[in-house]
């Protein structure tokens, strides 16, 4: 960048930024070059939600209409206030937030239907590590740990996601990049990616970005607005009622467990990014497609049997 190198992210939303640029005829659909690096966020944005009406509509909750709800989440999703401003921009949030979305999506079907394919999972998370990072896996391995804490059976999530050769097949799609990167670059990009832009965000405050513990609570809410009560609601219900085990009382069927996890989802990027001591409103945009279904599937919970939702 003007020169110098820049070591802030990994490669995956400039190589499809350089793509959309070597399309031929700029002039006639980007005239003023803000297209093809728009795009690439905006295409993300668009596949996110496809993503979420796909899940609802092949694996639809008890009690709900699977097309409405598959609406429903679509447009929580694409109307949040976050998504409106970094689905149109310049940067790598949007589509790193899709990929998170799409193994977090792929990881549930796989635990909810025994015959679904496991290893596009362990590829878009590998894509996500080209996005931005090693916090993609974190951020699955702590929703996975909580999903099967709440269910109260990790071994079983264990052995249907086989992780172990999950996670080779992603060092296999993103290790190559980064060790090239450090080849060519040397001390320079390890100290630069791996120690300033993830170690050092997580554990200091860089660049100013500080903020206090309760951030991503008013975020949660803000980015979910008009509807965050729904929100609130549904990440109660999908936590559920807790006992002195501090785990949820009764598992739900894996098929029937998409709230659970979503919950779990919505909680990891939570607990992990309040961790952090710098803290930037973009990083919650993993957590709105979870956000996206709890809103839905609360917004169409069946009444009880005194007619109360």
């Amino acid at each position: 960048v003007n020169g110098l190198p820049r070591y802030d992210k990994p490669p995956l939303v400039y190589w499809a930024m350089g793509l959309l640029y070597a399309l031929p005829a700029q002039a006639a659909w980007n005239p003023l070059g803000t297209w093809a690096s728009c795009l690439p966020s905006a295409l993300a944005t668009v596949a996110a939600m496809l993503a979420l009406a796909r899940t609802l509509l092949r694996w639809p909750q008890a009690g709900r209409r699977p097309a409405l709800t598959a609406l429903s989440a679509a447009l929580a999703f694409g109307l949040s206030p976050l998504v409106l401003l970094w689905g149109r921009v310049a940067v790598s949030d949007a589509l790193f937030s899709a990929l998170v979305s799409g193994s977090m999506l792929l990881a549930w079907r796989a635990i909810a239907d025994p015959g679904y394919r496991r290893w596009p999972l362990w590829a878009v998370l590998g894509l996500a590590v080209l996005t931005k990072g090693p916090v993609a896996v974190l951020l699955l391995g702590i929703t996975l740990l909580l999903f099967g804490w709440s269910q109260g059976d990790l071994a079983a999530l264990w052995r249907r996601l086989k992780p172990l050769p999950g996670l080779a097949l992603t060092a296999l799609v993103c290790l190559p990049w980064y060790g090239a990167a450090l080849l060519v670059e040397g001390r320079p990009f390890w100290d630069s990616f791996f120690g300033y832009h993830n170690l050092q965000r997580f554990s200091q405050v860089v660049n100013n970005h500080q903020a206090p513990w309760w951030f991503f609570l008013m975020v949660l809410v803000v980015a979910s607005l008009p509807v965050s009560p729904l929100l609130l609601l549904g990440l109660a219900r999908g936590i559920g009622p807790l006992r002195l085990a501090w785990r949820p009382c009764k598992p739900a069927p894996p098929e029937l467990s998409l709230r659970r996890f979503a919950a779990c989802w919505l909680l990891a990027v939570l607990l992990f990014f309040t961790a952090a001591a710098t803290k930037l409103p973009s990083y919650w945009l993993p957590a709105t497609p979870a956000a996206a279904l709890l809103i839905a599937l609360t917004a169409q919970d069946p009444p009880d049997r005194a007619g109360r939702w």
